[in-house]
């Protein structure tokens, strides 16, 4: 009997080890198929909704897209996190559209190009263009892309099938600096010429002519408003003028140099321009009085851009820099070194997640949540 007993308590204690190790290694298996999302979306229940499926798989590429930025915000880095390498000459300009996902690229090559920024992949090349592509701008619905070139043309183009839609002609010289107004009705350029057209996307002809600048027009943006436009001009001067009636309201003065680069802050109340005096400038909208100088650049100023929140400033520099600034105390909070050539172009997503430098040959995304 006790042999029995023995024999009983050794057979469960056997069991029982037996019956942990094989829970032990199950365990994990479950836990990890319950972490994965892929496998939610990839094999779904009939009775699961497939709107719900829909709004997890747009989770899913949200997480995707933040994916683009280090996790670990202790030890911030200036490299950068994604690298294009598609052009064959300098990138002068870029644009996002709104979500941020794809990206459009300008260069001196006479050739634009579509970036998924998701997949980092390069989508399509849009050609047509003669000569140097100085200017690209996307609609608020992202289904069109203007350019300006100095073909002296603006091209108009379908995003998702690379269509060339129109042409529009007119200016006498290089065209610098193109936008689209928020519904889509019209372009703006800025020219060599002097001058800044007005046009009708639908129609492609001319509508208005805004005549004062003393030498070329480098770049124009458009008010929040959607009534002026601010231009700058290699004449040292910033103009801000009545889209209606074409007239100029009022002119900044302050440059030592040519005006490069123009941005509005997001409550139509400042301005901040770029120079070759090697300094960018805060202007009162109101007064056209400047109100900060920013010092530090060594060579010219080529591109600005500013956060959605008008925190800060992003300065592309001839140095093969790019600088972010802090506006209420015009100091320099960090520089990254883009070592590919001079920054014609910079960006700042809508997000304010991420900024990207356009240089020779070269597109470069980086990390700007560790800074700001």
């Amino acid at each position: 009997m006790a042999k029995y007993i023995e024999f009983f308590l050794l057979t469960s204690l056997l069991f029982l080890l037996l019956g942990c190790s094989k829970n032990q290694d199950i365990k994990p298996q479950v836990l990890e198929k319950k972490t994965l999302p892929t496998q939610i979306m990839s094999e779904p229940k009939k009775n699961i909704d497939t709107k719900v499926l829909k709004v997890q798989k747009e989770i899913v590429e949200k997480t995707e897209i933040q994916k683009l930025l280090p996790e670990n915000k202790k030890k911030p880095s200036t490299k950068s996190i994604i690298t294009f390498q598609a052009h064959t000459g300098i990138v002068t300009s870029m644009a996002l559209t709104k979500d941020n996902r794809f990206l459009i690229s300008a260069s001196e090559d006479k050739t634009l190009k579509l970036y998924d920024l998701l997949t980092r992949k390069e989508l399509r090349t849009f050609k047509g263009h003669k000569e140097w592509i100085n200017s690209v701008a996307v609609s608020q619905d992202s289904k069109y892309i203007l350019s300006g070139s100095d073909d002296k043309t603006l091209k108009l183009w379908n995003l998702e099938t690379g269509e060339n839609i129109k042409t529009f002609k007119g200016h006498r010289d290089s065209v610098t600096s193109v936008s689209i107004t928020e519904n889509a009705k019209y372009a703006i350029s800025g020219s060599v010429d002097k001058t800044i057209n007005l046009w009708d996307i639908a129609t492609g002809k001319l509508i208005k002519t805004f005549k004062g600048h003393k030498a070329s027009v480098t770049s124009l943006v458009i008010t929040p408003d959607a009534k002026h436009i601010l231009s700058s001009s290699f004449d040292g001067t910033l103009k801000l003028w009545n889209i209606d009636t074409g007239k100029e309201i009022r002119t900044f003065k302050g440059h030592l140099g040519g005006v490069i680069s123009v941005v509005i802050t997001p409550n139509g109340k400042h301005a901040i321009s770029a120079s070759n005096d090697n300094t960018l400038k805060l202007w009162d909208m109101a007064t056209a009085k400047v109100i900060k100088t920013f010092k530090g650049h060594k060579y010219h100023v080529l591109s600005i851009k500013i956060t959605p929140d008008a925190n800060y400033i992003l300065s592309g520099n001839s140095d093969e820099t790019l600088r972010l600034w802090d506006i209420k105390t015009t100091k320099l909070i960090k520089t990254y070194k883009v070592k590919s050539g001079e920054v014609w172009s910079t960006l700042i997503s809508s997000d304010a997640k991420f900024i990207i430098a356009g240089s020779y040959r070269s597109i470069k995304i980086y990390d700007i949540l560790s800074y700001i």
